[in-house]
This record gives C-alpha cells, structure tokens and sequence, in this order.
C-alpha cells in the first residue's frame, strides 16, 4: 500500500501543473519544487485530446459525474479559441 501512496504522490507531483491548468483538485501537500516538466501549457492536454486514437478516451475513467466531464471537455476543447 504505501508503494501505491508513493507513485501516486509523484504523479500528483509531476503533474500538478496540468491539474490546476484543468481546475482539477490536487494534492496540497505535493512536492511543487521539483523541476517543471511543462505540464501546465495547453500543449499538452490538447495534443492528447486531438490524437485521434485517444481523443477524450481519458473521460470515461474520470470518477466525476457526466456534467463534470462534459464540462471538462468543454474547458479543453475552448481554450485554444480564449
């Protein structure tokens, strides 16, 4: 189990940037002193949600209800026309 909190506190870590790009809670206490991958440009998640074989595909797994992800999809999808 603690291997399991381990990883998932260096995604939370790695990551922190795309999730507050997204409004997506993360974890307070993460490590945010470490080197900056780049994961807070919108470059990122729009090249993902623009590959054709993933596309969206990330949404189906999001533990939020319909209208969260709808809204999330949303927010991806207008942030290349703000």
């Amino acid at each position: 189990m603690m291997l399991m909190h381990v990883h998932c506190a260096g995604i939370r870590a790695r990551f922190h940037g795309l999730y507050e790009l997204l409004g997506l809670q993360s974890d307070p206490h993460a490590d945010r002193h470490g080197q900056d991958l780049g994961f807070n440009n919108t470059v990122s998640f729009m090249a993902a949600a623009l590959d054709p074989k993933f596309g969206f595909r990330w949404l189906q797994d999001h533990p939020g209800s319909e209208e969260d992800k709808e809204e999330l999809k949303l927010k991806i999808t207008s942030i290349h026309r703000s």
